[in-house]
């Protein structure tokens, strides 16, 4: 292997570590994003959770409601 081409291999090493720690940076940070985007979604899970067990009780309070305007006098 001549001077040059061991030059040109070390270059090319040189790049790919490069490109690696760019990579690991990028990972990291998609990581994150991941993370947030799925405690978002487990809020939002909960929030219709509340929002439906919020609608039943309401029609229950209704039927009680009418219920009792209707037979209690």
């Amino acid at each position: 292997m001549s001077d040059m081409e061991r030059r040109q291999s070390d270059v090319e090493i040189a790049l790919l570590r490069q490109d690696m720690d760019e990579l690991k940076d990028s990972m990291g940070k998609l990581e994150n994003s991941v993370a947030d985007l799925l405690e978002a979604w487990q809020t939002a899970t909960g929030m219709v959770k509340f929002m439906k067990w919020l609608a039943g009780a309401a029609v229950a309070l209704a039927i009680l409601y009418s219920y009792a305007k209707d037979h209690i006098k």
